[in-house]
């Protein structure tokens, strides 16, 4: 039988263009981030702490503002220009009440004229919320992991020093504080710092600040941080309030203290060692936990005999661990490297600058606020497995119409949209969960 062959006609069809439609927006699912807003009082706060106007010829108020930043950082943007055409979408103008777009200059004298008070109020004020959304999670031991991470910056901005930079030496950057909730990934508290600030500066302070935030329901607490938090000072202090701790060591001497040490070998082959030192200025010794393992072989040039090179790791600690549990349970901390990406890259903390040091503070707390808002609306729900930015683009970054009636606005989907199986379960589950 002959086959015959069937050719397919592709015509290329003219399109025309015309950019007249009205009431179009690019986030159409920043709808569910007011909704959850809404639901947890967040207008109320910012338009009670916020809300006044210094004149009656100001067009918008500082709660205005704040809120448009910490939605465009939940929507990853980067620039004040950038955020002031954001503030021309219809839904976003809809959501915060704006009757016209923000010019990029309005936006900076506003953050400006906060200067270090304003910044500590909102600072506090954000504190307070986090420990009203770990509240709801009823957790009665959390488990705290300090870090510091560098933000590069290109200029020079207040504030900017030249100190630590892994990525770019030499170059000015700031050096924030955090310090996350482990097992909600919650940014619980953070300090926006100058790029000279050593590691652990000021981290007694935001230990003091998170204790005195924390809810009751918060019975145990356990701090878990880096060698860059080794101190004598910071273990007597968190010994003093109550806290657990594994903090990594550091010392001078170390290699040589821990190849003084008798092992046993574990199970799994790895080589232990509990032992307790005391410093040469220090008033008690601390507990350490070591750990060893083969990491190579070298030649014992007399003999010719291989033997083998060890790689430590060692711990200070008074949590009831032997000494293996002790470098499992400091490697779970890796995972917040993680977390602090997705701050940075995901909603842009420190990427938004101006020359004030107190208004990149604000810029900074805020940014940090979406991501934490992004964290507790989902959490008890399969996506608060999912990155920040993978969040966003199934459920915010959808084009979507306003259709507007008498009493309220509707928003208009496609009907092919390829995530609106996963939209619709969330915004159930969101608003009546």
């Amino acid at each position: 039988m002959k086959v015959r062959k069937r050719s397919f006609r592709i015509n290329s069809k003219a399109v025309k263009h015309s950019f007249s439609s009205k009431d179009l927006t690019s986030f159409g699912g920043l709808s569910m981030l007011s909704d959850f807003w809404s639901k947890h009082n967040i207008f109320d706060l910012f338009k009670n702490n916020f809300g006044q106007r210094n004149s009656n010829a100001q067009k918008f108020s500082l709660a205005q503002i704040l809120m448009l930043l910490s939605s465009s950082a939940f929507c990853g943007m980067n620039r004040l220009e950038k955020i002031s055409r954001f503030s021309a979408d219809p839904l976003v103008r809809y959501l915060f009440s704006l009757k016209e777009k923000i010019s990029r200059q309005t936006i900076t004298n506003q953050l400006k004229n906060m200067h270090e008070e304003g910044t500590r109020n909102l600072e506090a004020l954000l504190l307070k919320q986090n420990a009203k959304w770990l509240l709801k999670t009823k957790l009665g031991h959390i488990v705290f992991d300090a870090d510091s991470t560098v933000k590069t910056v290109y200029g020079n901005q207040e504030g900017a020093e030249k100190g630590y930079n892994e990525y770019k030496r030499g170059a000015k950057s700031y050096h924030p504080l955090v310090m996350f909730v482990h097992e909600i990934k919650l940014l619980y508290h953070t300090k926006f710092r100058p790029g000279d600030s050593h590691t652990a500066n000021g981290i007694k302070e935001l230990i003091a600040e998170a204790k005195g935030s924390l809810p009751k329901s918060v019975k145990n607490v356990t701090f878990r941080a880096d060698y860059g938090f080794f101190s004598k000072s910071l273990i007597d202090y968190l010994e003093e309030i109550g806290w657990s701790y594994l903090i990594k060591v550091k010392l001078r001497g170390l290699d040589k203290l821990l190849r003084l040490q008798k092992y046993e070998i574990t199970d799994e082959g790895i080589e232990v060692a509990r032992f307790e030192h005391q410093g040469v200025k220090w008033d008690s010794p601390l507990q350490f936990h070591a750990v060893r393992w083969v990491d190579g072989y070298e030649i014992y040039e007399p003999t010719g005999d291989l033997i083998p090179v060890y790689k430590y790791s060692c711990y200070a600690t008074n949590m009831a661990f032997n000494p293996e549990n002790s470098h499992d349970f400091y490697k779970r901390r890796s995972i917040s490297e993680t977390w602090i990406e997705q701050v940075k890259s995901h909603v842009k903390a420190g990427s938004t600058l101006t020359n004030s040091f107190w208004a990149n503070d604000v810029l900074w707390q805020l940014a940090c606020f979406a991501y934490n808002s992004s964290i507790c609306m989902r959490i008890n729900h399969l996506v608060h497995h999912e990155e920040h930015q993978t969040f966003v683009d199934w459920m915010v970054r959808i084009p979507a119409k306003l259709i507007r009636t008498a009493r309220q606005l509707r928003l208009s989907f496609s009907e092919k949209y390829l995530y609106r199986r996963k939209w619709e379960e969330f915004y159930f589950f969101l608003n009546y969960n």
